[in-house]
Order: C-alpha cells, then structure tokens, then sequence
C-alpha cells in the first residue's frame, strides 16, 4: 500500500533525464513514485548563467595565483544562489528526499525534515576521483565547509555504500540512528527473466566484457594485459569494450564505443552484448557504488573488479563475484579468471547466485521500500 506522506524530491539535476546521474534520478523517482502516493518534484534547480559565469571566473584567478582549480561545483556561491532560488518552492511535502544535496541544503531555512542521499563525502572524493584533484586549500576548505552544512541539515544522512556512511559517521560525528545504507539497482527498464540469463555456455568461448565510460579510473589498461596474457595461455576468451575506446587499436578486441540505451537500436545491442557476456571484467582504480555491477547481476554476470570505495558493498566475494585486492598484478587476476574457467560448474553457480542477489537486494524495489522506512520515520520527527 501507498503512504500518503508528501514527498518533496528536490535535486539539482532532472529526475525525468534518464541520463542524469546514470539514470539514477530517474530510477530514483519511479521507485518512490511506486512507494508514495504524493511525490513532487523540485527539479532541476539549475545555476542562472551569471553565476555559473562569476565561478568559472573565480576559477581562472585560482589558476593563476595557486596554479590549483576552483571547486566549481561545491562552493558557497552557488550554495547561497539555490537557497535564494528555493524560496517559495517548498509547499505542501512532509518530508524532502535530497540526492545530491551538497549545494542545495547548506544555506536552506526550512522545518520540514530532511533526507539526503550521497554515494560518497566530499572528504572521500578528494584527491580518490582524478576531478577531485588539484584543488587549492582555500576551494578545498570551502568545500569541506559546505558538505558539512549539507550534512547537519538533513534529519537523516543515506549513503549507498559502507565505506560512504562510515565516513558521514567518522568526519562529522553522526550516530548509527541519523545514518542508513541502501544500495542501488540498475539502470535498465527492462528486468529480463532469470531462465533467459541463466542459460549460457560455459564450456566454449569465454566472453568477457569490459564496460565503463572512463577508460583509465575503470582500469582499461589491466584489462588488455590480462586478456593478452590468456591468450598467450592458451585459454578461449574474447573481449569487448564498451563505453569508451581504448588509446590504442586492438584487432583482435570488439570495441563499442558507446551505446545510448534510451534509443531503441542501441538498446537492442546493448542487450545482444550483455545476454552473451560470462564476466564482467572492471578492475576500477576509484568508485563509490558502481551501477553496471548491479545490471550484470540481474543478467547473472559475476563481476571481477578491486575492493576499493564502496565496491565490497555491491560485490560479495563467491556469490556474485570477485573484489581483489587493489594492488593486484597481473597474474592474479588471469588466475582468478583461469579458476573460473577450469570449475564449469562453480562458474555457473556464480552465475545463478549472481541473479540472486539482484533479486534479494540490487535491484530498485529493494530500494524503494528501504527508503520509504525512512522518509516515513523522518516524516514523524517533527510532526
């Protein structure tokens, strides 16, 4: 049954973009949608040009005086221009639901209680994200100061991963009562039936799939050393990249640059590549709750990837794949593979238990239900 308590989705970027945040706003808003009878959207709350104008500036002096950026997008400016735009626009919700909400809740007066929702601390994002970098101390206590304001607005603080609530808890002192994990589901509209995933071949060619957008964070470069070095062993694998081209030609790789999955072409190639794939393989050198590793377990893939952000929170090693060690050499993630290759039946095992697991718990429903626990719980804080 729908709650009849009024939920204000406020964000800076459009809920109805299915490109938005990887089309997590979207999934976002359908799931509370699905949860809530009342869901209204305060979105897209979008910079006027003339500020966006005075931060680029503000940028291009940092450059010169410090030869470091600006944070462009965590800043008191356009923290204290959204609070003016939101006058006025907080009627008639119960509770706000605020992804994203470092630059839309620091300067914001209002009694209605506050959820936000992050996949990461601005602490975590430094110098961890290459965008993250570089800035100079002046941005980066700014921006500190801002995702603290952020954080002690909100009633509740929801992350979508261990290592990002840990962090909530450690940097700005927050109880285990004022922080909650719910992961994410995938990015696909259509969830395809288990007995159509779970019928591949593991005897034949081992089809491995590399699919990222950002070729170096995503660890592109270990992927083309491991796939070269069981070639040379002998093994029968391919791979396909898919979402970003690699800085060299390789002939003997199937290279997809990128699919766009709101068209309808691309979409059905999206899914002749997934529905042949036996691994995921994305050995990432920074990430805070990677999506893809949640579509790969609804089309029961195991993911082989690095324990490294909030990774270990999507992937549990044996059941829907393999988190190693960041350091990892070469070698060791070709026999990880090996293994795999050489226990048909455990690799079809994983298989089966990665689907599982997107059934239990990766998956968008999960999600919904999770949250409207809390948005209902915050709804009553103050009323």
């Amino acid at each position: 049954m729908k709650s009849n308590v009024r939920v204000g989705f406020l964000s800076i970027l459009d809920p109805f973009d299915k490109r938005a945040w990887s089309g997590t706003h979207y999934r976002m808003k359908n799931s509370l949608e699905s949860e809530f009878e009342h869901v209204k959207i305060i979105a897209p709350i979008a910079s006027k040009k003339y500020i966006n104008t005075i931060v680029r500036g503000i940028d291009k002096i940092h450059r010169i005086l410090f030869n470091k950026k600006f944070n462009k997008h965590q800043n008191m400016i356009i923290s204290l221009h959204n609070a003016k735009q939101l006058r006025n626009k907080l009627k008639d919700v119960d509770v706000l639901f605020v992804p994203s909400s470092s630059t839309l809740l620091p300067f914001l007066n209002t009694t209605i209680p506050i959820c936000t929702f992050e996949d990461a601390t601005f602490d975590l994002l430094l110098d961890y994200y290459p965008n993250y970098s570089s800035f100079s101390k002046l941005a980066i206590t700014e921006s500190k100061y801002v995702f603290k304001r952020s954080v002690k607005k909100a009633t509740f603080s929801i992350y979508s991963s261990n290592w990002a609530a840990n962090s909530a808890k450690q940097i700005y002192g927050l109880s285990n009562k004022q922080v909650f994990e719910v992961g994410f589901g995938p990015n696909i509209d259509v969830i395809p039936e288990r007995k159509d995933v779970l019928n591949k071949d593991f005897t034949k060619t081992i089809n491995i799939l590399f699919l990222a957008k950002d070729w170096s964070r995503k660890g592109g470069e270990i992927v083309i050393e491991t796939f070269h070095t069981l070639l040379k062993q002998g093994m029968d694998v391919s791979l396909t990249i898919c979402g970003c081209i690699p800085p060299k030609n390789y002939p003997e790789v199937s290279v997809i640059p990128f699919l766009n999955k709101n068209l309808n072409e691309d979409l059905k190639k999206f899914n002749e590549i997934i529905a042949q794939t036996h691994l995921l393989f994305v050995p990432t050198r920074a990430d805070c709750t990677p999506i893809v590793f949640c579509e790969a377990a609804a089309y029961g893939i195991p993911v082989l990837t690095t324990d490294t952000g909030g990774v270990s929170s999507i992937i549990e090693d044996g059941a829907n794949g393999y988190s190693m060690p960041y350091d990892s050499e070469i070698e060791n993630y070709v026999s990880r593979i090996k293994f795999l290759m050489n226990d048909v039946s455990l690799f079809k095992r994983m298989s089966e238990s990665s689907r599982s697991k997107f059934e239990k718990e990766l998956n968008w429903q999960c999600w919904g239900k999770k949250m409207k626990e809390i948005l209902i719980k915050a709804s009553k804080k103050y009323s």
